[in-house]
């Protein structure tokens, strides 16, 4: 009887069962697991349970997964890696002091936390008898693919599969798989940070000559990894300057100081939204818009998007110009909390590449905290729509941290297994240094997002100098920057060891 009994535990499962309930979990517990027994190890070091736990990774991490294609080619080993690689990173941050030798060397942080070797990804032009200098630059998350803008065009490097190889074996140039020019006569402005479109494909957009907008699509990859043009918006008054813009599903939403466009580029709708007032930040989640001034928070409707008519847009940007306020949002309904529990309060976003559940948003805030910074994370429920007191939900704090490792302003942070990463610019000396680049993560974040108190930040400084943009994917360890011109059009690509 007592034999028959134990033939029913988990070990006398059909293999099939084995892997359906292995496949369910992370790269983590299917590492513990296989330390439970012989059988147990057998079952996980199969080929299609570390493929399946890459692919979890990817889903959890919101890693674009065509980095990483073709799967088929990795081994088991590399697999296993390239599955665990976020988590072994985010502990590989720990609590430790600047660097006082910016310049690398034995002793730099820079010697114990990257690869020596270092990618210039060229720039190209062939119709400049000059250098452009690049202004902008984005890893796609995974890795694999990074964007960087010039006045004159957008390139597009395919650094190689992620997971495959090691680093020291890839090529210490690379020239752009694809370039997007330019209209002639005109000038890039911005770009935005790209968002994924489908499983293989991601969007991002540009400005051009302050007056139009050009979305770009890539994909579906690693196949077709070139830059094309889907769409284009013009007839922007050029007077409607100082505005910030991302992409949203299949919309395109800009934030001028006067209003805000929604604008579907899929099936050419729109609507303009004449606003009054400034939120310090602001976010579209679904059909709300979501803006922050200090702790406080507005929740609006968006309208009907209508038909966008050659004449139309131009008609009701210029209205932004009127003092006509009908239809219309106000800002300065969000009160700040002058006197509420903190003298100072800044707002960060996620990368627009993230997204969360449809009935929330998330953000940080970083306050002046006796004279530190203290780093909380929230999660803002928007299930009741607009107009009401949305609830927010606390999902991490911090200890503090030293004022000197705050985030750059302008940067949005990153997640890496539900933990929380920043990109850091360093002003140093009063300009003698230059920009310094570096980051912070917490610590000891869990793997969820879930209710954790005492989170430590840890700040890892690159040892780079006279930095211009800087943009890094945590869970792969991949820092892309750019110095400051004249850098003869190239980016540099390290990696970070862990």
């Amino acid at each position: 009887m007592s034999e028959n009994r134990s033939r029913r535990g988990f070990l006398y499962l059909p293999l099939e069962l084995h892997l359906c309930i292995i496949e369910e979990l992370d790269a983590p517990d299917l590492l513990n697991l296989g330390q439970t027994c012989n059988a147990i190890r057998s079952t996980i070091n199969q080929r299609r349970v570390w493929e399946a736990a890459l692919r979890a990774t990817c889903r959890l991490n919101q890693l674009f997964e065509p980095s990483y294609h073709p799967i088929e080619d990795l081994d088991i080993l590399e697999l296993q890696r390239a599955a665990l690689e976020p988590w072994r990173r985010s502990a590989s941050f720990t609590p430790e002091p600047p660097s006082d030798n910016p310049s690398g060397g034995e002793s730099s942080v820079t010697s114990r936390n990257t690869l020596q070797k270092k990618i210039v990804l060229e720039g190209h032009d062939d119709y400049l008898e000059f250098h452009v200098d690049f202004e902008d630059v984005c890893i796609v998350p995974g890795g694999r693919y990074i964007l960087g803008m010039t006045t004159r065009y957008i390139a597009l490097w395919d650094v190689g599969q992620t997971g495959k190889g090691s680093w020291s074996s890839r090529p210490d140039r690379l020239a752009p798989s694809s370039i997007a020019r330019a209209t002639p006569g005109k000038w890039i402005g911005e770009m935005s940070a790209p968002k994924a479109a489908n499983a293989t494909s991601f969007r991002f957009a540009t400005t051009e000559n302050n007056e139009c907008f050009h979305v770009y699509e890539v994909g579906p990859l690693p196949d077709v990894c070139s830059i094309r043009e889907i769409a284009s918006l013009q007839g922007i008054p050029r007077e409607l300057y100082g505005y910030k813009f991302w992409l949203q599903g299949d919309s395109l939403v800009c934030h001028f100081d006067e209003g805000i466009v929604v604008w579907d580029f899929i099936q050419s709708r729109y609507t303009a939204i004449k606003t009054r007032g400034n939120g310090e930040r602001m976010i579209t989640s679904g059909n709300l818009i979501v803006a922050f001034q200090d702790v406080s928070i507005g929740v609006w409707t968006i309208p009907p998007l209508k038909p966008l008519e050659p004449t139309s847009l131009r008609l009701e940007l210029q209205g932004f110009l009127s003092r006509d306020f009908t239809a219309a949002i106000d800002f300065d309904t969000i009160q700040g909390e002058v006197n509420g529990r903190v003298p100072w309060c800044r707002i960060y976003l996620p990368s627009p590449w993230y997204s969360y559940p449809p009935t929330a948003l998330e953000y940080a805030t970083i306050s002046n905290d006796l004279n530190a910074l203290k780093i909380e994370r929230f999660l803002l429920d928007v299930t009741h729509g607009a107009g009401s007191c949305s609830r927010k939900t606390l999902i991490s704090s911090s200890q503090p941290v030293d004022f000197m490792n705050t985030p750059h302003v302008g940067k949005r942070y990153r997640t890496i297994c539900g933990s929380l990463s920043m990109d850091n610019i360093l002003q140093q000396g009063f300009y003698l240094e230059g920009l310094r680049a570096g980051m912070f993560h917490s610590v000891n974040g869990g793997t969820q997002l879930k209710d954790v108190v005492d989170i430590q930040y840890a700040f890892k400084d690159l040892g780079i100098t006279g930095v211009l943009d800087f943009s890094h994917c945590p869970p792969t360890g991949r820092a892309a920057y750019m110095f400051v011109p004249p850098s003869n059009g190239e980016i540099t690509l390290i990696s970070l060891l862990y």
